[in-house]
């Protein structure tokens, strides 16, 4: 395409931003306050972490409950009042954000994009629905600012990081009050510096290993599952490492010399951290469920046959509080389209693929699995609360629970989301795209046609 004699080049990184920025805002915007699933429980979280509860109470006796927000999650599924939603969005917060006080702890870094916007408004005095709409507003400009620069240091198979980051499902995280827009953010960023540091021609310095501890370390705190991401840096080979200690020793060097205790360690590191967590419920469970494989198994297999189509169904798009589902047309297009994606590459992408082995595959592909079985397993703690047992109990006798209860309750598609872009990577180089306009407008219409359709399916949820 020429204009003036210059030729127009399609700018992936141009177009995210326009298209996540404008998809966010909109979903952000029609879908009301706390109908994303499990927002209001996240906006609890966030308000606890920072040690004012008491605003959330405001917000049912003053917001919520008079506007009918409260009663969406009950299953009625009626639209909004728009005139009665603003009326009671419109008004402020009865104090300052000083005299609510602010007593962080730790978690709070998981809400930290949500909460400058949402503080900010408090802050400001502004009313209730606008310091909401502050704080999924810079929880999308994060999302998006971490996105473009794992879009940049995405080595190849950029097209199909761009697909994962533009999921609905995604989107709809985004702009919300979700810690999942960090755990997606920084799960993107972190595979795309792992195949960064793998396949481009330069060393990996001390600048980028504290990026990339940090990162893991806010996913760690934010969501602990999907800590296995960032190990897939074991398949970047320690030659291309510079970690100098003073100006004589090279760390590298010294681990590549002596590389048994160095896994030694590791090993050992594992252990000890397993046994000072072994009190913790999740690691009670997980003890519990590698003790009784058997039963273990079987509730794999009955969660799949039960529950698969739902799994599928809220990886791609469900929106509001689980309610309004995208069609099954709209979900065999998904799926061919990243079929095609992934299968055809440019000819620079399949070329940065050469030093991208077969075991790296491997690892990405193992790796993957590891977390999205332990995100089944994370469910199994919530199916036994489900069923009323107690967690404060022995693993001998957690044991007992497992063969009690026949699923893993409470899983959504979009738990897999982090870990798909490692997954996608590692499926196969591609086959060189012959036509790349077609290839270009194949996708932006699919954007474009996505967004559209969300946008429809929200309109006549809603607001009609």
């Amino acid at each position: 395409m020429k204009f003036k004699n210059k030729e127009i080049k399609f700018n992936i990184y141009i177009f995210f931003v326009l298209t996540a920025m404008v998809w966010g805002l909109v979903m952000s915007i029609m879908i009301p306050v706390s109908q994303v699933p499990d927002e209001y429980t996240h906006f609890e979280g966030m308000l606890a972490s920072y040690g004012n509860k008491e605003i959330l109470r405001e917000d049912m006796d003053r917001f919520f409950e008079p506007s009918g927000m409260s009663e969406f999650n009950q299953g009625n599924l009626h639209p909004v009042d728009s005139g009665l939603y603003m009326k009671t969005g419109m008004e402020s917060y009865s104090k300052g954000l000083f005299e609510y006080g602010l007593r962080p702890s730790i978690s709070a870094i998981k809400y930290l994009p949500i909460a400058i916007g949402f503080y900010f408004g408090v802050l400001l005095h502004l009313p209730m629905i606008v310091c909401h709409q502050l704080g999924e507003l810079t929880a999308l400009i994060f999302y998006i600012i971490f996105c473009v620069i794992a879009l940049k240091k995405m080595p190849f198979k950029k097209e199909v990081m761009l697909f994962v980051m533009l999921l609905p499902m995604a989107i709809q995280e985004a702009g919300s009050f979700s810690p999942d827009v960090v755990v997606n953010a920084c799960s993107f960023l972190i595979t795309a510096m792992i195949l960064d540091f793998r396949v481009r021609d330069k060393k990996v310095g001390w600048k980028d290993i504290i990026v990339f501890a940090l990162l893991s370390l806010w996913i760690l705190i934010a969501k602990m599952i999907y800590v296995l991401i960032p190990l897939g840096i074991f398949i970047v080979p320690l030659d291309k490492f510079e970690l100098k200690l003073g100006k004589k020793i090279e760390l590298a060097a010294v681990i590549k010399r002596f590389k048994p205790v160095f896994i030694g360690l590791i090993i050992l590191m594992v252990i000890l951290v397993g046994y000072i967590c072994r009190d913790f419920a999740y690691f009670k469970v997980l003890y519990a469920c590698i003790l009784q494989p058997g039963n273990t198994f079987s509730l794999f297999k009955n969660t799949f046959l039960g529950y698969g189509d739902l799994f599928i169904q809220t990886l791609v798009g469900s929106f509001g509080w689980l309610e309004i589902d995208v069609s099954l047309v709209f979900i065999v297009i998904f799926f061919i389209m990243l079929f095609y994606i992934n299968v055809f590459q440019t000819k620079e992408s399949i070329e940065m693929q050469e030093s991208f082995t077969f075991k790296n595959r491997i690892v990405f592909v193992i790796i993957s699995a590891a977390v999205f079985g332990f995100v089944l397993l994370s469910m199994v703690s919530w199916s036994f609360f489900l069923e009323g047992f107690d967690l404060d109990v022995p693993v001998s006798v957690m044991r007992s629970y497992l063969p009690r209860i026949s699923y893993m309750l409470g899983v959504q598609g979009r738990y897999f989301i982090p870990f798909m872009p490692m997954l996608v990577s590692s499926l196969g180089r591609g086959n060189e795209v012959k036509n790349r306009k077609f290839y270009t407008a194949v996708q932006c219409a699919f954007y474009i046609g996505s967004m559209m359709y969300v946008i429809w399916l929200l309109d006549i949820r809603y607001w009609r």
